[in-house]
């Protein structure tokens, strides 16, 4: 193509907005807040900021840059559940760099439950 061909075709195309694909209505950022960003702040500290920042659920992280997996850990999956729906959020990720497969796989299947997708 060269450039004469191009700038017919840019030119089409802006003549002819109605071929223009259509805007999505329905697109819309979804917010996830990381909880390595409050350390070892104790998780009863860092839910209640998830809906005040906008986020719809947390991140949550393991030792080195917070201690959140390791409180969980303490305190039970059960309980930590009930944590997330008192304060009406949810967790959609475990960051996590230093887990072989075998290890993840076993993890990923409990914090499905917490509703991690």
């Amino acid at each position: 193509m060269n450039r004469r061909n191009a700038l017919k075709l840019m030119t089409a195309a802006a003549a002819a907005p109605g071929l223009a694909p259509a805007k999505s209505e329905a697109f819309a950022i979804r917010y996830v807040l990381s909880s390595a960003m409050y350390g070892d702040l104790p998780l009863d500290d860092v839910l209640p900021e998830v809906a005040k920042t906008g986020a719809e659920s947390i991140d949550i992280w393991r030792l080195r840059h917070a201690n959140h997996r390791e409180q969980i850990s303490e305190m039970g999956d059960e309980v930590f559940r009930k944590k997330l729906l008192n304060h009406k959020t949810k967790m959609s990720i475990s960051t996590c760099y230093r887990l072989d497969h075998s290890d993840r796989m076993m993890r990923c299947a409990g914090w499905r439950r917490m509703g991690a997708t």
